[in-house]
């Protein structure tokens, strides 16, 4: 069943108002939060992150445990270098 004119056209235009109202509500979300100074940037930057059981979670998942033989950790380079087998 072939759409006529007017339903496409009606459809191209309820489209463009759900565009317009995203549109709007993005550029109201940008006025709302501009950015920051330097000097608010340098407050923000002094105070320490605190981080969860989740973020160190996944940290570790993303990085490793960092649990591993210690003669491995202690003696990196002379692996590294051949100085040890």
């Amino acid at each position: 069943m072939a759409a006529t004119v007017e339903e496409r056209l009606s459809d191209i235009e309820a489209r463009m108002d759900e565009i317009e109202a995203e549109l709007a509500q993005t550029r109201s979300r940008a006025r709302k939060h501009p950015g920051v100074t330097i000097e608010e940037a340098r407050e923000i930057l002094k105070t320490p992150a605190e981080y969860g059981p989740e973020e160190i979670a996944l940290f570790r998942r993303v990085i490793g445990s960092f649990d591993g033989p210690e003669d491995l950790a202690e003696n990196m380079r002379d692996y590294l270098y051949g100085e040890r087998a």
